[in-house]
């Protein structure tokens, strides 16, 4: 929090999840899941790459319904005008040109727009260029195309916000953590093209588990049926 007390991360009643932390907890619950069914957690994460884009755009929405995580004054057609009956809009407190609280009536940026718009793009882009990614990337590599997409645009949208965030000389923190992380995901994304096992091998094993939960799963509604008829 803006005091630096981090017993804030545990009250979630006074803010919501980060996506960060959503897409973190997302990814260790679905590789749990994938290691006991024994599913290539690669091409779970591939097939979800899109989706993810798509519902982080979606939830975006909930920022203007909140007047919250604008970005700086604007004089653009399409900046945000705030409601100022709402008592919370951080335009009320928040430094506007040199230290002076924005007049009524200043427009800002709209970034929760600009990052909807950003990731539907990149949803597009992963799903219109799916086939041909498939047959040239290995497994796993679309997932970290998503990542890379949304950090990329996390970068120069997150710069144009004005509410509270720590800095660490001068940018703000999630600028850095987005700097990092795309960093990373190029080298794995190079890793994967050089060791990871190829997309049909692991198609084939997901679809020799399926078929056998499938024959167990059949198996066991059989002898269910015995027992109650006898």
């Amino acid at each position: 929090g803006p005091k630096g007390d981090l017993l804030e991360i545990f009250r979630i009643w006074n803010g919501g999840l980060g996506i960060w932390g959503g897409v973190i907890l997302g990814s260790i619950a679905a590789s749990a899941l994938c290691t006991y069914k024994k599913y290539p957690i690669s091409l779970l994460a591939d097939a979800a790459a899109p989706s993810l884009l798509i519902a982080q755009g979606i939830g975006r929405l909930g920022n203007w319904f909140n007047q919250e995580l604008y970005g700086a004054p604007t004089t653009l057609p399409w900046g945000l005008k705030l409601n100022y009956s709402a008592a919370n809009a951080i335009g009320h407190s928040e430094s506007c040109y040199d230290g002076l609280t924005c007049p009524e009536g200043t427009l800002f940026h709209p970034t929760f727009l600009y990052e909807m718009i950003w990731n539907f793009a990149g949803a597009a882009l992963l799903i219109s260029f799916g086939k041909v990614l498939k047959r040239k990337l290995k497994s796993g590599s679309e997932f970290v195309l998503y990542v890379m997409w949304y950090t990329a645009g996390r970068m120069w949208i997150e710069s144009l916000r004005i509410d509270f965030s720590h800095t660490f000389l001068g940018i703000r923190i999630n600028v850095w953590v987005s700097i990092v992380v795309f960093i990373i995901s190029i080298i794995v994304f190079m890793i994967l093209q050089n060791t990871h096992k190829s997309r049909t091998d692991l198609v084939n094993r997901l679809i020799d588990i399926t078929a056998d939960e499938r024959e167990r799963e059949s198996q066991s509604n059989s002898n269910i049926k015995t027992k109650r008829l006898s």
